[in-house]
């Protein structure tokens, strides 16, 4: 018998590894070479050719696959390339890739975690609370496009749920957050500074001309989702994971590009000229100087960072902002925007309080609202539209039930978060506590812009829901002893005292 030695064995299995992908490099050379005469759009043969190397990639580390999936996510590229370049939704396809990839490959030696256990139930509560619309919407079609549209948002809840187990894997989704933000920003900057704002950028940089002040229009930058609200509400999300990177990134230069996303992202969020994201910008600002009071650092670098914004915000900005506070004597919007998203408001009350255990259906918010929308005290509304607050939208309905689930999810999310901080804390984990406390406030700024813009990209919040609620994945690792027994650590002081 022939015996094989640890490290024969070891080698073995590195040839094979790169064997395998040598094999699969060939494949999609073959493929890729195939393609060009195949594919008549450059654009379109560039997209197929990098689907082909991300499959690649994915197959071999599925945990960059995970990154690679966040970034195509909120990038929007596969919607993009099917509305702009005719190509094939590769998304769903590709999720199923991760899922099995992650398993063949021995990430995950069972799909059953504790986040996939958490995530469960909050989604079938949801999803229920949807389905009895089905019993009584006057649009029951309405309903089911609106559950068919959960349901892939709930796939992607339990992707990120089964796959993000480890301290790479979050630390990847974390830097294809800050590179989508990055590649999105830089292309909303360059056309404002540029003037080229009248081309979409391959659909990655969608503007608009709208009304900025009653006097002047002006461009609106909307990326690829095409609307400047939910633009600005995605990119100050991720502020918060910029200021992270910026105080706890590896090196100077990860800080320092951690730096220039975070200001490029909050520039574009000015450029979008959105209230709602000003708003919460301004509770974002609020958190960070509450958390960091003791800081010099951080609150210096956040003063230049406004500094260097002031003598680029754009003509109008400040007029739009403050017309917030604008009202005539007689109780009225003087603003034509803010007349309609007060209409909205009174008209979805008025859903809520006829019916308030259920609400008028799921999906049925835009349906209905013809019917109050008369009963406004606002003249001329239009007809049709939807509301202008995730809130009220939630509560008219899917009524008093939908909103106490729905803020079930909310708390679980954000005590996931706090639990895994306080453990990360207790471990002397700094930079992982400091990453949850980030989260935090990402959600937060969602959930604060959200009060102006209803869920017309879902997807977007489902994606952040299932990072957060994914961290009870994650094993802190003990704190290291100290090499001097007379020192202990600060953190652990605390967790002795307590």
């Amino acid at each position: 018998m022939v015996s094989i030695s640890p490290a024969a064995g070891a080698s073995k299995g590195n040839l094979a590894r790169t064997s395998g992908a040598a094999a699969l490099a060939l494949l999609a050379g073959l493929v890729s070479s195939g393609l060009a005469r195949a594919v008549p759009s450059p654009v379109l043969l560039v997209l197929l050719v990098l689907a082909a190397a991300a499959v690649l990639v994915s197959v071999l580390d599925p945990e960059v696959g995970l990154g690679i999936f966040v970034f195509l996510t909120y990038t929007r590229l596969s919607d993009v390339a099917v509305q702009f370049h005719g190509a094939p939704s590769l998304l769903q396809p590709f999720a199923v890739l991760l899922v099995v990839s992650g398993y063949l490959r021995g990430r995950s030696r069972s799909l059953s975690t504790p986040a996939l256990w958490l995530c469960t139930p909050l989604l079938l509560a949801w999803a229920a609370v949807q389905a009895l619309s089905l019993f009584f919407a006057p649009d029951p079609g309405a309903t089911g496009a609106s559950l068919a549209g959960f349901a892939k948002n709930a796939l992607v809840v339990l992707l990120v749920a089964t796959l993000l187990k480890t301290r790479r894997a979050l630390d990847m989704v974390e830097s294809a957050l800050l590179a989508a933000g990055l590649l999105l920003s830089l292309i909303s900057v360059y056309q404002y500074f540029t003037d080229s704002l009248s081309s979409d950028f391959g659909g990655l940089g969608q503007a608009s001309l709208l009304n900025i002040t009653a006097a002047r229009e002006g461009y609106r930058v909307g990326g690829p989702i095409g609307d400047a609200n939910y633009y600005a509400q995605i990119l100050l999300v991720l502020v918060p994971l910029g200021l992270h990177q910026l105080l706890r990134g590896r090196s100077m230069g990860r800080r320092a590009l951690a730096g220039s996303t975070t200001g490029l992202m909050l520039l574009t969020v000015v450029f979008t000229f959105s209230r709602g994201a000003a708003i919460a910008a301004a509770v974002v600002a609020v958190l960070v100087v509450l958390h960091a009071r003791h800081r010099l650092l951080l609150l210096t670098a956040l003063g230049v960072v406004l500094l260097l914004l002031v003598p680029h915000l754009p003509e109008g900005y400040v007029s739009r902002v403050s017309s917030l506070g604008q009202l005539s004597s007689s109780g009225r919007a003087t603003d034509p925007s803010l007349q309609d998203r007060t209409r909205t408001l009174d008209a979805g009350l008025r859903m809520l309080a006829d019916h308030p255990v259920l609400g008028v259906g799921s999906g049925n918010y835009s349906v209905v609202e013809p019917n109050y929308a008369g009963r406004a005290f606002l003249t001329t509304p239009r007809l049709g539209t939807p509301a202008h607050d995730i809130f009220l939208e939630v509560a008219a309905e899917t009524g008093g039930l939908g909103l106490a689930v729905y803020s079930a999810v909310v708390v679980v999310v954000l005590r996931s978060l706090r639990r895994t901080r306080r453990r990360a804390r207790a471990q002397g984990d700094v930079p992982l506590a400091e990453l949850m406390w980030a989260l935090q406030v990402s959600v937060l700024a969602y959930l604060a812009a959200s009060v102006f813009i209803h869920a017309a990209y879902p997807r977007y919040m489902w994606l952040l829901f299932g990072i957060c609620l994914a961290v009870v994945n994650l094993q802190v690792p003990p704190l290291a002893p100290a090499s001097n027994p007379g020192l202990v650590a600060p953190s652990a002081s605390r967790t002795t005292r307590r």
